[in-house]
């Protein structure tokens, strides 16, 4: 299916811009334009080969793109046509404009595919372009996926034998190319070497791939000096000197005889610049330089600015080593230097002077130049210890943070939102500027406070927080405006996506090479491309849709209070790798922006100690004192960071909801104590005891939960499969070894639950008993995959699951609730995934997780644990409850039982979850944390 349909979305994407032609275009006009292009290009002239391949582009467009069947295009004249694209995404590249070297890349690629067919072998060197860009750009996990496809073609090519004369040369540069962006992307050791060391194999012993080898053997000296392995990478840097020197006579005349030669001295440079040997790493830079401007006429050239941004950094650290203020000023000279560069009609008299965002040519640079230079200014101003100076360079970091936030929320509109999948890149990005502003922001709120730098700060923490959530939302409110013929095709593309990334997982735990290539480098990849035509083809259709899928406005401070009763508040923390700061709001008191922690050593001792606490509760009840006594400890030292500094907001409140980020995902505030005074667990002063407490991803998305309407339906659904059937679901035992599940016994088979079948059976009997309508049951060999998903979407007021779950902590995306294996279709294999969740449109106001480490995930800064709970979220349901860790069916089993009854006696759902939880503590058997703790609440 999707084969066909990328090959009618390619007709249509061509039709659109000028389906029939007016005149013809002449063959010896493009020709001649083509053939001069190619020569400017090759001696050095990139304007000129610009013009003349932009000539060609032009004569095409003249001939409109009704494709090879037009008799007067030729298949000469259609590869000078596809050259001249693909030049240009070379040159726009080498220009670091790849916004346009990609698009130019993919119109070449799109004439070869309907000249040869969607994945002839022939297409490779166009996926292996495409990848570069992207790498280059920095969307390491795109460039990843079409190395890999490159690759896979490149195989083809070799069983039939085809272009044999230059097949070494092809694959020692292909993989050369995939060892770089295996780096980038930040790969595994081993499989970046073995990539290297393939583009070794077969550039050996050829004149002609010299370049290419000390190319592959630079890549490898750089992967080893980025990971401080000095002694490898000087035996490697050493080895592609020695070929350079034994060689570089013999190919003195070949094109890429000084590209070589600098770029052996910017790794010289890169070798010392690590190892903090600040002169000898600016004397190789600056001969790099050198070269650059006598021989290499492109002004933009990605390695030039990387160099020029080199230079700054380590005068930078020559500065913060010394003090010496000649080296601060060198820094934002060579920064102000790239930024220069990097930006048309931009020529500053100060550094205090900013790009216009249209200006802007070389977004990728431009992150990185501007964070830099807001840090430069702001570091300088304030150690020269004039308040003035200081002032004025916390301003202008402030103004860098905002245009860097323009320039954000451009390239966000520019990306494919494939719902669910975490854009690393663009969250890697967010974090990177908003972390950076909030530091300014505080230093200078410090100095003269305002409403409007408190504002401002809490604008930063909303814009770095919960991403991929709120871009989802916004996608699925925008869809609610368009055809349902689009609506359904977008879920069909999503259905199909999943299906064989669902192939590809069991495809590896099987460890099925030949079959994981071809899912993913023909199936997914060829899907995942189709789908991004049709999301292109639905923007340019439906400009609103475009619009309103990334319209994503921060609610203000006020906006937030009122939403707020007046006896909650909410807690928003925010922690990178050097401070820890919360914002405190409440409906009727003053806002609170206070610094909890204040250097990188307290930073990474709070990391420690919520992995401690969290490992802690895990593991045991705790009974021996020594445990205890630790448990305390830990509990009170977050409770001095998290709690203490915003007391005083806390007076007379009832309820707090958290909005954490990172590792503080990790925290149950409920245990934390004011004390660390040792007394009986359910002797202890829990932060339980005097407050409700719940979570959620951010404030601005909890206080739209809150703007919806609650659903009035009513009823229950409760899912059990209890597992007391030996239930095997092979595929999975091997993958218990990667995931933070213990649900298997020695036997790989799923531990039975026989409490769970008790509790839901007591939890349907408390609707019935009420009268309550619409409540249902599957039970054992009724709780399938298939009828958990029918009902998911069903419009019931409560969804209760109780089972195994599971946290796949290497790949989130398939996390899963465990099903009742038989029975089921083909599609389906009894796991529902959190890739399949996100997929799904629920109904439910409260659905709850009465299943071990239903909340449990992985950290990804910004967007909180990316779990199973998340993933409900993403799917609708405004209220859920989760557990961090594995539980007791028999306490679980109980406290949803007197959940329930307390939510079904009017109370809502944060009151009854805590009324739970101090029934708990009052036992002495269950008062212990680890058993009444791992349960959470996410809600409005």
């Amino acid at each position: 299916m999707y084969l066909r349909l990328l090959l009618a979305l390619l007709f249509l994407h061509y039709c659109s811009e000028n389906l029939l032609a007016q005149e013809l275009a002449s063959h010896r006009l493009i020709a001649e334009n083509y053939r001069t292009g190619l020569n400017y290009y090759q001696n050095n002239y990139p304007d000129s080969a610009l013009y003349h391949f932009h000539q060609v582009e032009a004569q095409y467009k003249k001939t409109g793109k009704v494709g090879i069947e037009n008799e007067e295009i030729t298949s000469l004249t259609l590869e000078q046509i596809k050259q001249s694209y693909r030049w240009l995404g070379q040159m726009y590249g080498e220009e670091s404009n790849f916004d346009l070297g990609i698009k130019y890349a993919q119109k070449s690629l799109d004439i070869s595919i309907r000249q040869y067919g969607l994945n002839a072998p022939q297409l490779f060197w166009h996926y292996h372009q495409i990848a570069d860009l992207f790498k280059f750009s920095g969307e390491y996990g795109k460039s990843i996926e079409y190395y890999e496809k490159a690759a896979y073609l490149l195989n083809q090519l070799s069983d039939a034998g085809d272009i044999s004369g230059s097949l070494d040369s092809a694959k020692a540069a292909l993989y050369f190319s995939y060892g770089h962006g295996a780096y980038a992307n930040g790969l595994d050791r081993e499989t970046i070497l073995q990539l290297f060391q393939t583009s070794l194999d077969h550039s050996k012993d050829k004149i002609s791939l010299i370049p290419v080898r000390i190319h592959c053997l630079l890549g490898m000296a750089r992967f080893f000096t980025a990971r401080l392995s000095f002694s490898e990478a000087l035996s490697v840097l050493n080895r592609a000197d020695s070929i350079w020197n034994k060689h570089h006579n013999k190919f003195s005349t070949h094109p890429e005889y000084y590209n070589i030669k600098r770029k052996l001295l910017r790794h010289h440079g890169y070798y010392w610049k690590k190892q903090n040997q600040h002169e000898r790493a600016i004397d190789f830079y600056k001969q790099y330089i050198s070269i650059s401007d006598q021989y290499i006429k492109k002004p933009r050239e990605y390695l030039y600015l990387l160099t020029t941004f080199e230079i700054a950094e380590i005068y930078f650290e020559a500065y913060k080593e010394s003090g010496d203020f000649s080296k601060g000023d060198s820094a934002v000279f060579y920064t102000q230097k790239c930024l220069i560069k990097i930006c048309d009609n931009y020529n500053p008299k100060s550094v205090y002077e900013l790009p216009k965002l249209q200006d802007i040519k070389d977004r990728t640079f431009a992150f990185m130049i501007l964070r830099y230079l807001a840090r430069y200014n702001q570091r300088l101003t304030t150690a020269r210890g004039d308040m003035d100076e200081r002032i004025r360079g916390l301003e202008m970091a402030i103004a860098v943070t905002d245009s860097l936030d323009l320039l954000y929320d451009e390239v966000i509109k520019e990306s494919i939102n494939l719902k669910g999948h975490l854009n690393v890149p663009l969250l890697d990005k967010s974090v990177i500027i908003y972390d950076g502003g909030l530091v300014f922001n505080y230093y200078l709120n410090e100095i003269k406070p305002s409403e409007e730098l408190m504002e401002k700060s809490f604008y930063y923490i909303q814009k770095m927080k919960a991403m991929q959530i709120w871009l989802d939302q916004l996608k699925e409110e925008a869809l609610q405006h368009l055809p349902d013929s689009i609506k359904q095709l977008e879920q069909q593309f999503l259905a199909e996506i999943q299906q064989i990334e669902n192939q590809i997982y069991l495809a590896e735990l099987n460890k099925d090479a030949t079959k994981l290539e071809e899912l993913k480098s023909l199936s997914l990849f060829d899907t995942k491309r189709a789908y991004e035509l049709f999301q292109k083809k639905v923007e340019q259709t439906y400009p609103s849709y475009h619009l309103s899928k990334y319209n994503f406005s921060p609610k203000s401070i006020q906006q937030i209070k009122e939403s707020l009763q007046e006896d909650e508040v909410v807690l928003d923390y925010t922690v990178d790798i050097k401070y820890g700061y919360v914002i405190a709001i409440s409906k009727n008191d003053a806002t609170r922006f206070e610094k909890i922690l204040f250097s990188t050593e307290e930073v990474n001792e709070i990391q420690a100690t919520i992995k401690d606490l969290n490992g802690l509760l895990q593991r045991s009840p705790m009974h021996r004192k020594s445990s205890r006594q630790r448990f305390v400890s830990l509990s009170n030292y977050l409770y001095q960071h998290y709690i203490l500094p915003i007391e005083p907001i806390l007076k007379d409140k009832k309820r707090l909801i958290i909005i954490g980020e990172g590792l503080t995902n990790y925290i149950p505030y409920e245990v934390l104590l004011p004390t660390d005074e040792l007394k009986a667990f359910e002797e202890l002063n829990y932060l339980v005891k005097n407050y409700e407490v719940s979570y959620h991803y951010s404030s601005t998305l909890f206080a739209k939960a809150r703007e919806r309407k609650s659903n009035t339906q009513e009823g229950i659904y409760t899912f059990a499969p209890v597992y007391d059937q030996g239930i095997q679901l092979a595929p999975q035992t091997e993958a218990n070894k990667n995931t933070a599940l213990r649900a298997f016994n020695e036997q790989g088979a799923l531990v039975p639950l026989p409490e769970s079948e008790s509790e839901v059976n007591n939890i349907l009997k408390l609707f019935e008993d009420k009268s309550l309508p619409n409540n249902s049951l599957d039970l054992r060999e009724k709780a399938s995959e298939s009828s958990l998903k029918a009902n998911l979407a069903k419009p019931y007021r409560f969804i209760h699951i109780a089972g195994h779950s599971f946290a796949d902590l290497n790949n989130p995306l398939f996390s899963g609730i465990a099903c009742f294996k038989g029975n089921q279709s083909k599609e389906e294999d009894a796991m529902l995934y959190t890739g399949e969740i996100y997929n799904l449109n629920t109904k439910a106001d409260l659905i709850t997780l009465s299943s071990c480490e239903s909340g449990f995930g992985k950290a990804i800064d910004s967007d909180g644990l990316v779990g199973l709970n998340r993933a409900f979220v993403l799917a609708g349901t405004p209220n859920v409850i989760f557990s961090l860790w594995k539980v007791y069916d028999k306490v679980s089993a109980r406290m949803m039982t007197q959940f329930y009854e307390s939510v079904l006696e009017g109370n809502d759902y944060s009151s009854s979850l805590r009324a739970v939880k101090l029934d708990l503590i009052k036992d002495p058997i269950t008062a212990s944390p680890h058993y009444w703790s791992p349960f959470l609440l996410i809600g409005r």
